[in-house]
């Protein structure tokens, strides 16, 4: 089977061997590249939350902070050895709640800074060996362990 071809009018349009045309428009957004186990992951951590707190429970809302805490806690227990649980499953969930909130519930946006200043103020890195008391803090605007820019 050909590979499908651009059509020479530049209607962006890809014309299949069997004459179908389809629009070659992907609008920068490419699900086929999406890695099949982080898919797998995410969806066993969405049937667990499911089971726990009910579908959809958190289309109801809840503060960026609880989500950005929750998935760097499960970061952090995935860089200490931490194998009880797929926790890159778990935190690629919660931001993926996250960037639905952030799209439909900018009301809940808690980060403590305007619009503005989130666009520019640079990330602060949280070091392998902050706690989840640590995060909690520097989420709610206390210092806590973090790693300054350019040290590891």
């Amino acid at each position: 089977m050909k590979s499908p071809a651009q059509d020479s009018d530049k209607s962006d349009k890809t014309t299949y061997q069997s004459g179908a045309t389809r629009s070659s428009n992907t609008q920068g957004c490419r699900m086929d590249l999406i890695p099949w186990e982080g898919l797998d992951a995410v969806g066993r951590a969405m049937a667990e939350g499911g089971e726990n707190h009910g579908d959809y429970n958190w289309h109801k809302g809840m503060p960026y902070g609880v989500m950005i805490n929750h998935a760097l806690q499960h970061i952090t227990a995935f860089m200490r050895g931490d194998n009880s649980e797929d926790h890159i499953g778990h935190a690629t969930a919660n931001l993926m709640m996250l960037s639905w909130h952030e799209k439909n519930r900018p009301d809940l946006d808690d980060r403590g800074c305007s619009k503005s200043q989130a666009k520019t103020k640079p990330v602060t890195k949280i070091g392998v060996d902050s706690t989840a008391e640590d995060v909690a803090g520097f989420l709610k605007g206390k210092s806590g362990s973090i790693v300054e820019e350019g040290q590891n």
